[in-house]
């Protein structure tokens, strides 16, 4: 009975990686959606025309203002600058993740409590799709391990990549840092080949990046507004909608994924109480701009490594604290995976043919249309886009030609047409004759006629 429970997540794993190769690798799916089209759109300008620049973005077109480190290498990587590449990529890095993940806690915790923690990172990383916080865990997983295992000289190394990456991470991991490994980091010596090591791999990488790191920095504190300057008091619909029902923006659903984070950090603190430095951080890039989850949804693996690295070192989590811990991770992990898989499986079933539907409707029709949807350019290299500041419409054409459609993508919207020339094909997502999801993951558009 016991190894049967031992296996269960193992063969859990299994499945969800054989199956995210499939909808991934093979038919493209989920979509690319919010923010993650922004990320690849620098990916594939680097790759198209060698310019670290994103036309037509509301925060400029010089990308001085996110973590470039992703995009840069997926344009490198990518040979032929092939859209199915990203997908691919996408899935190694999530492969990386739990290897070093594995490797890190292997002799930490229980296998079956190992494997359920494997299952819930990569379903995290799945949630974050093309938002940088997904990398930037891959990059944070190693270094820990790095640490862990006594490859000090390295761990700098891949801060000056994360640096690079997510600002907010770094910042973040620095912090974690100082709090976890002080003593060891006061030693001259150490400290002054870290900061070394750091500072050349800095150097090493702006020779890279076309920008200066002034204005790396500068802009994604002041052009990076959402993240650094928007905010609100605490507003209960919000709170309930990004961290009990757990929308995380473009990735879908992770339900109850704030009571596991608000557990995990409680618990970190009540036992050390240098973690109280992280409550005016934590606060700040989490329930000042609640829309923002997906920083704290990806920070979220991060603090269970502190906290599995704290236990072992006093004694953190009693028997029964921790089955509670991972049945709750085990859950969350179940719901968020279900909603993934179905929509997008159902999506396979019904709309497959829709990415070579709408790939060769846009290359018929590029001169007519006005708006393209929003993973148009991605698909298509033909296609311009205008800048944001001219028309404020960052997917219009750059033809000159009288245009007929606007087109939108299905993927996670309502039907934007008139109802005067509204296409009338259902995108839902049905089971049963019962509609499950009101659209699907795919490539499906909405064509609406310009009156």
């Amino acid at each position: 009975m016991n190894r049967f429970k031992t296996n269960l997540p193992i063969f859990y794993l299994s499945f969800i990686i054989l199956t995210t190769f499939f909808i991934e690798v093979i038919y493209y799916l989920p979509s690319p959606a919010g923010d993650g089209e922004h990320f690849l759109k620098l990916s594939f300008n680097i790759c198209r025309y060698k310019t670290f620049m994103a036309f037509g973005s509301p925060l400029g077109d010089e990308w001085t203002y996110h973590g470039w480190i992703p995009s840069y290498l997926k344009s490198l990587l990518n040979m032929n600058c092939n859209y199915e590449f990203i997908f691919l990529f996408n899935f190694i890095v999530k492969l990386i993740t739990i290897f070093f993940s594995y490797k890190l806690l292997k002799n930490k915790i229980n296998d079956e409590n190992l494997f359920i923690l494997l299952i819930f990172i990569f379903i995290i990383q799945l949630k974050l799709q093309f938002r940088p916080e997904n990398f930037a865990l891959m990059l944070i997983t190693i270094i820990y391990f790095l640490f862990e295992n006594s490859k000090i000289k390295l761990v700098p190394i891949f801060f000056g990549f994360l640096f690079y990456t997510h600002v907010v991470f770094f910042s973040f991991l620095s912090l974690f840092f100082i709090i976890s490994y002080y003593k060891f980091y006061f030693k001259i010596r150490i400290f002054l080949e870290t900061i070394l090591v750091f500072l050349l791999t800095i150097l090493i990488l702006d020779l890279i990046y076309p920008y200066s790191i002034l204005n790396y920095i500068n802009g994604s504190i002041q052009k990076n507004s959402a993240t650094w300057l928007a905010g609100s008091l605490f507003n209960l619909k919000l709170f309930t909608e990004y961290y009990i029902i757990t929308k995380v923006h473009g990735g879908g659903y992770l339900p109850l994924w704030g009571v596991l984070f608000f557990l995990i950090t409680f618990t970190l603190l009540y036992k050390k109480k240098l973690f109280f430095m992280i409550i005016p951080f934590l606060y700040f890039f989490s329930l000042r701009n609640i829309p923002g989850n997906y920083y704290m949804v990806g920070l979220t693996p991060i603090l269970i490594y502190i906290y599995l690295l704290e236990k072992n070192k006093n004694q953190l989590i009693t028997i029964n604290f921790e089955k509670i811990l991972f049945s709750l991770i085990l859950l969350i992990s179940i719901l968020g995976h279900s909603h993934y898989f179905a929509r997008n499986i159902l999506t396979i079933i019904n709309f497959k043919n829709d990415f070579i539907n709408t790939s060769n409707f846009i290359k018929k029709n590029n001169d007519l249309i006005n708006k393209f949807p929003t993973f148009g350019f991605l698909i298509n290299k033909d296609i311009r886009l205008q800048s944001y500041k001219v028309n404020n419409c960052q997917n219009c054409n750059l033809s000159k030609t009288e245009k007929k459609y606007d087109l939108y993508s299905v993927n996670g919207i309502v039907n934007p047409c008139p109802k005067s020339n509204t296409y009338q094909k259902d995108y839902s997502l049905k089971f049963m004759n019962k509609r499950i999801f009101n659209s699907n993951s795919g490539y499906g558009i909405y064509i609406c006629k310009i009156e």
